[in-house]
């Protein structure tokens, strides 16, 4: 079977199952990763897709073939489905889904991914020597009620939401140009390059507009200079905080927080949740359990197929 058929009956299935999740979705990958980086392996039970692992490669490591997390995309993973009622035929089932995907998988130099929190069964990827690091993010799980989720912020951050309120700091929709200066001036600040190229905002701006699933906010001052901003996407379960920028100027305005309480404001109207996908660094995770988020925790899943290869993807990546 080509790639092209592979993907066209991942579509399928991703549609037959309701599978809304934005960043397993085809033109989500095809965006981000380009259509020709991106291939599925698929497992089938009397002709029809019961399992699909999507992958992304990234050939540009010497001559080491690399499967690893795509761009922006907060989670992949395997994609079972699993109709048992009994705890012990779920498990099962799984076992023999993923042992299947894992013999689909194309060989590979290095392999990582980030799997959604709600995969919580590994085994068979240990079982086929695959490692787990476990990581973390934050999210608020019920933004129904605006007034308790206000309710559960820090007083931290509501002083600096009422603070920027008081500065007269104004949250509006913005556009791709506006939020590339400043995810720039964020990296700036630490005298660092900016992972991510211009090309890649376009890239998804184009796809999550043509699916009305993605806003940019930006925070100006009162003369109309821009403070920071942040990109938000949402499928039918979950708004992702996705991409974030801010410039000293900002930073002193303490614009991020009165910036993401209006992200939140706006995603209440159009989903379930909120997710700042979360970070490993000490002062970020703080920031974003200042919200009133939940903490939960997720799999990186990798192997390697040498030490020595190892250590340069911890360089490199």
């Amino acid at each position: 079977m080509t790639s092209n058929k592979r993907k066209l009956e991942y579509e399928k299935f991703l549609v037959e199952n309701s599978v809304t999740s934005i960043f397993q979705q085809d033109w989500w990958l095809d965006a981000l990763c380009g259509r020709e980086n991106w291939d599925v392996c698929l497992v089938k039970r009397d002709g029809k897709v019961v399992g699909a692992l999507p992958l992304y490669f990234k050939n540009k490591l010497f001559f080491f073939r690399l499967i690893l997390q795509p761009p922006l995309t907060q989670f992949l993973g395997p994609i079972i489905k699993n109709h048992a009622t009994k705890y012990d035929k779920k498990i099962s089932n799984e076992k023999k889904i993923m042992n299947e995907l894992i013999k689909e998988i194309p060989k590979f130099s290095y392999f990582n991914q980030s799997w959604s929190s709600d995969l919580t069964n590994w085994l068979p990827f240990y079982w086929n020597g695959f490692k787990q690091t476990t990581q973390y993010s934050y999210s608020i799980n019920d933004l129904r009620d605006l007034d308790k989720v206000w309710n559960n912020l820090t007083g931290a951050v509501r002083t600096d939401i009422r603070k920027a309120q008081k500065k007269n700091i104004k949250i509006r929709f913005g556009d791709i140009e506006e939020l590339y200066l400043l995810y720039k001036s964020t990296y700036a600040i630490k005298n660092k390059k900016p992972p991510l190229t211009k090309n890649v905002f376009l890239s998804l701006d184009k796809a999550c507009s043509a699916k009305n699933c993605g806003k940019i906010f930006i925070a100006e001052d009162a003369n109309g200079l821009l403070l920071s901003g942040a990109y938000i996407v949402w499928d039918h379960n979950t708004a992702y905080y996705l991409i974030g920028g801010l410039n000293d100027y900002g930073k002193k305005m303490s614009s991020q927080s009165y910036l993401l309480w209006e992200a939140i404001n706006f995603s209440s109207h159009v989903t379930k949740k909120f997710d700042f996908e979360g970070s490993m660094n000490e002062q970020i995770e703080s920031f974003f359990r200042g919200f009133g988020a939940e903490q939960r925790q997720y799999f990186s899943v990798s192997k390697t197929s040498s030490k020595l290869l190892n250590i340069v993807i911890e360089i490199l990546y």
